[in-house]
């Protein structure tokens, strides 16, 4: 692969993954307060405070991707981030028959527009 051609993959793939997480902390901001309620039901302790932190994680994280500055160390932020979000928002797992169904035809949503915790 050519380095010019190694570099358009490397900024498109980044622009793609970075779009996850721009959409996911805009989605937080907007819906604060559906989020914050989310995470109570969830359990969760000082949501206001970790609302914020996810926020910034996925919003600064994102704009680290996309403008390339310290990706590595971004992704493995991110990375890390979402092993406690899979964990306690996203336990499909868990899910069976109509559920799973539901699950599954949120997958196809557009992002940033329904009630989950990216």
């Amino acid at each position: 692969m050519s380095p010019t051609t190694s570099a358009c993959v490397s900024l498109a793939g980044r622009v793609l993954l970075c779009a996850i997480f721009l959409l996911a902390g805009a989605g937080k901001i907007q819906n604060w307060s559906g989020t914050a309620a989310m995470m109570e039901a969830r359990g969760m302790p000082a949501v206001q405070l970790l609302l914020s932190a996810a926020i910034a994680v996925e919003i600064g994280g994102g704009l680290a991707l996309l403008v390339g500055w310290q990706t590595r160390w971004a992704a493995i932020g991110l990375f890390l981030f979402l092993i406690p979000t899979t964990l306690v928002f996203h336990h499909f797992w868990d899910l069976q028959g109509a559920e799973q169904t539901v699950s599954d035809d949120e997958l196809s949503e557009e992002p940033g527009h329904h009630g989950r915790v990216t």
